[in-house]
């Protein structure tokens, strides 16, 4: 009897191993199904094909080569092209209306070709560079809080520029130095960091910026921080296009300020700058999506690396109001003597250096503006101007006659000061650096205009007019000289609000 329960027992167990069994293989089979073929190509088995022989019941395919590149297709069959040496396991997933089956299959690179990759000075600059040809330690990125740090540019920006052309950021605008209220703090903790082989971003972030866009309820232009919602990691890739070079990343992949462009996410940057400690790049987006007709805009975005300390400007609550001495010769550079100090002038939207005198007599400073629509040359000073004591500025000029002044800009802006051409004149600018990239709204401007083909001197007198609010045109002083807020120089060429180009010569700058 014994005998017999045990033999019972035997075949239910039996019986069951098998209807398991079965039922398994039914859930593999059910989904979509087919056969991998990878074939690696002759003397370089770096490169394949990879092809889902016999498919069944699939609609899309997603390929991930092991290698940190991985997509979605239509179709079932793929080329990829690996860049180092490894045994990778490639996985092709089936997707279905049924379910998803992947096949798996590992596959020896040992003829890869590194060396496009670790001798690309961009890689090198953005990763860190390859360890002896194969993977490297990566390299760490963060939002920069510097001026500039971001911008917004119209398409007629040239790459030249190395910054935006309409706006720019004030220092520690992420943390509300700016004149809309907006606070990022979250963002700054935010880093990114660039490896090689595979060419993957890791990002590590709780928080992310938003444009205004995103958010119907948002204020117009204001940015706003919200969780994180993107990926831990995005393949990228940085390439040459038509004399610009591009870093895209993959899987809409993004550096932490989220806008969506063309339906997805702004994933294609061009890069403006890539230095060892800084990477300023910008991507093509609307304007506003409530305006009728496309107009399109650059937004900048500038990165450094994780351990650049980005020094706050002396706060204007600092700067003591003060009269003293300001002289800029313009022969060999843009150093400036402020009392007993040395500055430097810096050029924005061209560039300024030494070069012979026009006239043949030794050396002037050569600016030559970029089709810009401002351009110049700034000074943020130590302390704050004292109009009542010293207001009178004077520059020796020098308008070439092969300039064109004639050709309007067609694109010229409503608020151009020059009818949209490029004018022999120079513009100087007295700047609240409080107001970051909005202190034209309570700057304090003269312009002089000069003869062309001959030096003249220019001079700009502080005194004697109101100083009202660019912005909403309410009165700010009747008397220019009694405003004691001014602690920024701005030495502005040829006009603003159209992107004419043009060479000025200038010498022997001072404040009288």
């Amino acid at each position: 009897m014994r005998k017999l329960n045990f033999l019972t027992w035997f075949c239910l167990a039996l019986m069951a191993l098998v209807y398991t069994s079965c039922k398994e293989d039914e859930a593999v089979v059910s989904g979509p199904t087919g056969t991998l073929m990878v074939t690696q190509a002759d003397g370089n088995n770096s490169e394949l094909t990879v092809k889902v022989d016999n498919p069944q019941g699939a609609t899309s395919y997603k390929f991930n080569f092991g290698d940190g590149t991985e997509y979605t297709a239509e179709g079932p069959e793929a080329t990829h092209t690996y860049l180092w040496n490894d045994d990778f396991e490639l996985t092709v997933t089936l997707i279905g209306t049924t379910g998803v089956n992947a096949l798996k299959q590992t596959v020896t690179v040992s003829d890869a070709k590194s060396d496009a990759i670790c001798n690309s000075e961009y890689y090198q600059l953005l990763t860190g560079g390859c360890n002896d040809g194969g993977p490297g330690t990566g390299k760490v990125w963060k939002f920069s809080v510097e001026v500039g740090g971001h911008g917004v540019g119209t398409l007629d920006d040239p790459i030249e520029l190395a910054t935006a052309g309409l706006w720019n950021s004030n220092f520690n605008h992420w943390k509300g130095e700016n004149t809309e209220d907006i606070v990022a703090l979250n963002i700054l903790e935010s880093r990114f960091t660039f490896g090689v082989l595979p060419n993957t971003m890791k990002v590590e972030a709780t928080h992310q910026v938003n444009n205004w866009q995103e958010k119907t309820d948002q204020t117009k232009y204001h940015d706003f921080e919200t969780a994180y919602v993107g990926q831990e990691s995005y393949p990228f890739e940085v390439y040459e296009e038509n004399g610009s070079v591009f870093l895209s990343f993959g899987q809409s992949g993004y550096m932490g300020y989220y806008q969506s462009v063309n339906g997805g996410s702004n994933s294609l940057y061009e890069i403006v700058k890539l230095t060892e400690d800084e990477l300023y790049v910008r991507f093509k987006c609307v304007v506003d999506p409530d305006k009728e007709g496309v107009e399109f805009e650059y937004r900048y975005l500038r990165y450094v690396q994780e351990d650049v300390i980005e020094l706050a400007p002396m706060p204007w609550e600092d700067k003591a109001l003060g009269t003293k001495a300001i002289a800029a010769s313009f022969t060999d550079n843009l150093n400036v003597t402020v009392g007993d100090e040395t500055l430097k002038f810096k050029a924005l939207s061209g560039t300024a250096e030494s070069v012979s005198n026009p006239d043949g007599s030794g050396n002037v400073i050569q600016f030559n503006r970029y089709p810009a629509l401002g351009a110049g040359l700034v000074l943020p000073l130590r302390h704050r101007l004292d109009l009542k004591t010293q207001n009178k500025f004077s520059i020796m000029a020098y308008f070439p006659t092969t300039n064109d002044y004639e050709t309007v800009d067609a694109a010229a802006e409503p608020w151009t000061d020059s009818e949209g051409k490029l004018a022999s004149f120079i513009r100087i600018r007295l700047g609240d650096t409080r107001l970051g990239g909005n202190d034209w709204q309570t700057e304090a401007s003269i312009t002089s205009v000069g003869e062309t083909g001959k030096w003249v001197e220019l001079t700009f007198e502080y005194k004697g007019f109101a100083i009202n609010n660019n912005a909403d045109g309410t009165l700010i002083n009747d008397e220019v000289s009694n405003v004691d807020v001014y602690d920024k120089i701005y030495i502005q060429f040829g006009g603003e609000g159209h992107r004419n180009a043009g060479t000025f010569y200038v010498t022997d700058f001072k404040l009288l």
